[in-house]
């Protein structure tokens, strides 16, 4: 497994997801900016996913769409090995269809927290399984 940290970047128009990351541990996604990610195709993508990685750090980030009727979404850290480690917060949610998607339950591990973000006038704010908000 691999760590990787994603700092201070603006990451914007992209068709499909803003970061994606996968098989990693201990990863840090801090103080980036994200507009407008993830509406190439008409489909739904998220403007950061992580994917079966464990023990990650979803931070200081903030996350929008400038479209009349969003349909990108937020962060997606569903299906995780997460870990008491694993936390999202400090994050800025807003005018997305899903801010936050979690699991942090998979393969018997603990609880994933999800602590002090704003979530603002998107469709639906937090969904979670074994999550501790």
């Amino acid at each position: 497994m691999w760590q990787d940290s994603i700092l201070d970047n603006t990451i914007t128009d992209n068709d499909e997801e803003g970061i994606y990351i996968a098989n990693s541990n201990d990863n840090i996604i801090s103080n980036n900016v994200f507009t407008d990610n993830g509406i190439g195709d008409n489909s739904h993508y998220w403007n950061i996913v992580i994917n079966s990685s464990q023990g990650f750090t979803i931070t200081g980030n903030t996350i929008s769409s400038t479209s009349t009727n969003p349909s990108d979404y937020g962060i997606n850290a569903a299906g995780n090995n997460s870990s008491e480690d694993t936390i999202i917060e400090n994050n800025n949610l807003s005018n997305l269809d899903e801010a936050i998607q979690a699991n942090g339950y998979y393969y018997g591990y603990g609880t994933m927290k999800i602590k002090n973000n704003i979530i603002d006038s998107n469709q639906y704010g937090i969904i979670c399984g074994r999550c501790e908000v």
